[in-house]
Formats: C-alpha cells, structure tokens, sequence
C-alpha cells in the first residue's frame, strides 16, 4: 500500500512558506503561500486532500468581491505594491456590478443564456 501524502512546505527568498504537494498524475504542484506551516499542512487537509481523494471540499458561499479579496491578498504577498493597486482600480467597476454575486449562482449561470447579471456595454 502507498504511503499517504501529507504534502510539504519550503521556505521562499521572501521568507514565507509554500506549499507543495503531488497531484493525481504524479505531477508536482504549488498550493499557494503561507506564514506558518500549520497554515499551510491546514489549508492542505482541508482543501487539496479531499480533491485528491475523489471528494469535494467544501465550499464557502464566497461572493465574487469576497474572491477578488482573497486573490488581492495572496497577490500581494509576491507582487509590489504598485501592481496590486493597479489590480484594484482595474477590478472596481467589474465588482460594482457583480461583486454581490455569490460563485454558487456565478457557476450555475456559466450554461445559462438568460443569465441574472446584468449586462453592462462591450461587444454583443
């Protein structure tokens, strides 16, 4: 029987940890950067491993300026200050429209042609 993977942590140049683990195919993957490694082993157990086991890890019901948040932080743990604050001028009008959105009702839209957002200007 194959020893159970736990996943492992390295340290960066910029002294924080990153989370590193095999997929299904064998092929090494990054799990994102964090400060501590109990961070880290946490956000493994509870969200890759049950991927990598076949299962769906549950999900919070995150909005889609929640989600922005999220990417915006973790961005700026390895990108300058600058950039990030150009990200968040660039998303501000994206996210008066549809921040409010919750990804369960964003993802159930993706096949749908009569779609609750509204549509704001672009190409038809």
């Amino acid at each position: 029987m194959p020893a159970t993977q736990r996943g492992s942590v390295r340290r960066l140049k910029s002294g924080k940890l990153q989370l590193r683990y095999y997929d299904n195919d064998g092929k090494r993957q990054n799990g994102g950067v964090f400060d501590t490694k109990s961070a880290a082993f946490e956000h493994y157990r509870t969200n890759i491993e049950p991927r990598l086991n076949g299962e769906s890890p549950a999900a919070p019901d995150l909005t889609v300026a929640d989600l922005a948040d999220v990417y915006l932080d973790r961005h700026a743990q390895i990108r300058s200050e600058s950039t990030v604050r150009t990200l968040r001028h660039r998303l501000r009008r994206p996210l008066d429209t549809y921040g409010h959105v919750t990804l369960r009702e964003l993802e159930g839209m993706s096949g749908s042609k009569n779609s609750a957002l509204p549509v704001t200007g672009g190409a038809p």
